[in-house]
């Protein structure tokens, strides 16, 4: 997680905004937008179209994004858990645990990937 260095740290936290005091949109169609910040400042800016999104999408994508430093050291957590967890006798468990191993190492270097050279995004 070489870039997970560069994130800024948590908690962020998720508050409606005056879409006035915005440098970027000043004249924003969206009636309440949503900054995500830490205590070193803002770190995104949440907007939507009132006949694009629907508000309480957009306060639950907020909350999403607010939460996700915790959720990446949580699922680092796990991850690193996971090679002193025996196998699961149950082949059918085994390939779930086995997928959900996968599917965590994906979504830390996803998080965690540079953007120069690859696509955002990327798994492979």
């Amino acid at each position: 997680m070489s870039e997970a260095r560069h994130i800024t740290p948590g908690p962020w936290v998720a508050a409606h905004v005056d879409s006035q005091k915005l440098p970027i949109f000043p004249d924003a169609k969206c009636p309440k937008p949503i900054r995500i910040h830490s205590g070193a400042g803002a770190v995104a800016d949440v907007f939507y179209e009132p006949d694009d999104v629907a508000e309480a999408t957009m306060r639950a994508n907020a909350r999403l994004i607010a939460a996700a430093p915790e959720l990446l050291k949580a699922l680092a957590s796990l991850a690193d858990l996971t090679s002193c967890v025996e196998q699961p006798e149950d082949a059918a468990i085994a390939e779930e645990f086995n997928r959900a191993v996968i599917n965590a190492a994906q979504a830390i270097r996803r998080a965690t990937l540079p953007f120069g050279g690859a696509k955002h995004g990327e798994t492979k």
